[in-house]
């Protein structure tokens, strides 16, 4: 399986306990293991994936100080869930809070 297929498995995880308490945190490490190639493949594709997929991605970005991150929190604030929307303008502040933590 490839770590584009492990990640796409755990963000369709249903949101609950064991998603936000160990899943989240082990598809984080797939997404920094690689973040500009996966998350350039998720950039190309996002639109078709179902909600809660995006909501559970949505909800890992900001943490990475990638290119593409930025690009892919930007082009979420574009889906038609609101759900996806709000992790997205979260994860924008998160990333500033990230960025601002490197600079120190």
């Amino acid at each position: 399986m490839s770590k584009f297929e492990k990640l796409v498995r755990l963000l369709d995880h249903p949101d609950d306990n064991y998603w936000g308490d160990i899943l989240a945190g082990e598809a984080r490490e797939i997404i920094d293991s690689d973040p500009e190639v996966l998350l350039s493949f998720i950039l190309e594709q996002w639109e078709s994936w179902p909600e809660n997929r995006l909501e559970h991605l949505a909800y890992l970005l900001g943490e990475g100080v990638s290119n593409v991150e930025e690009k892919l929190i930007i082009a979420l604030h574009g889906s038609k869930y609101k759900s996806v929307v709000f992790h997205a303008k979260e994860a924008v502040i998160e990333l500033e809070s990230t960025r601002n933590r490197q600079r120190l």
